[in-house]
């Protein structure tokens, strides 16, 4: 089971089932999440960190996820 990231702005920090998989900047993300899925239900949180620059209405950037973001199951 691969979790895609197309485009995002700002970091992003992933976690599955209350598992972190740590915090990505660079895009675009593809994480291998087999071994921390069940078979039954799954929770997936994503947080995505503003900028600064958005904070300070310094420029008009969106911060967020931006792209696709999808489960490939092979």
């Amino acid at each position: 089971i691969v979790l895609k990231f197309s485009e995002i702005s700002g970091e992003v920090e992933i976690s599955i089932n209350g598992n972190s998989l740590g915090k990505y900047a660079v895009q675009p993300i593809e994480l291998e999440i087999t071994e921390l899925c069940t078979q039954k239900r799954n929770q997936i949180e994503i947080k995505v960190a503003n900028t600064i620059d958005n904070v300070l209405r310094m420029n008009s950037r969106v911060s967020g996820l931006l792209g696709e973001v999808s489960i490939d199951v092979y």
